[in-house]
């Protein structure tokens, strides 16, 4: 007996395409900002997201207050920085040039009309050897989470060979799985045609779904 198909049920197989599609989507696309954001955490220590920006602490130069492996929240606030503040800024000092450091304001400088901040790790016997000029200032730390968090420990985890290779091999693999879905749905979509063509072939032609009759005389 064959089924009807009604509005109704194409209604819903429309439905259904769609939310399978949307999902598919939101999957590839919420697998790439995964991905985009955990490997930039991983390569360069830091992530930027809606003006903050995330550090993962590597030394103990600020410890105990900010102790190895911890995550830091630092926001672009230059006009508020005052002594005793924490901040990020790029490095002037040859051994780590350019690079993200974290250390305390202990005393602001003016030269040639320009505020330079000194500044000087918590850990450290002294202050640091350069001074930092506002146009190398990151931002201000303004929440710094524990090692202990999820966060930190994932991020630690990621920085690992075995993490860094699982931060590559989860989005493909997530990727692959949602393509060979989408061909398998294709490949049944084919089939149900084929069929249907099929089924409207022998119905517009009687004769095939029985054999000959010898004409009467």
């Amino acid at each position: 007996m064959e089924r009807i198909v009604t509005s109704s049920d194409a209604k819903k197989h429309l439905k259904r395409r769609i939310v399978s599609k949307a999902v598919s989507a939101g999957l590839v696309i919420s697998t790439i900002v995964c991905f985009a954001v955990l490997f930039q955490s991983v390569t360069t220590q830091q992530v930027s997201f809606f003006g903050f920006r995330l550090f993962y602490v590597k030394t103990g130069s600020m410890a105990p207050a900010i102790p190895t492996g911890s995550i830091l929240v630092v926001q672009k606030r230059l006009t508020d920085i005052t002594i005793g503040d924490v901040i990020t800024f790029r490095s002037p000092d040859g051994v780590i040039l350019g690079l993200p450091n974290t250390h305390r304001v202990v005393s602001q400088v003016e030269k040639g009309g320009t505020i330079w901040f000194q500044t000087r790790g918590d850990a450290n016997p002294g202050p640091d050897a350069n001074l930092v000029s506002r146009e190398d200032v990151i931002g201000k730390v303004v929440f710094v989470m524990d090692k202990t968090g999820i966060l930190s420990l994932l991020i630690g985890f990621l920085g690992t060979r075995l993490g860094f290779l699982l931060l590559i091999l989860i989005p493909l693999l997530s990727i692959t799985l949602v393509f060979l879905r989408d061909l398998v749905q294709i490949y049944q979509l084919e089939l149900a045609r084929a069929a249907a063509r099929e089924i409207g072939t022998d119905q517009a032609n009687p004769d095939r779904l029985s054999e000959p009759v010898a004409r009467q005389r």
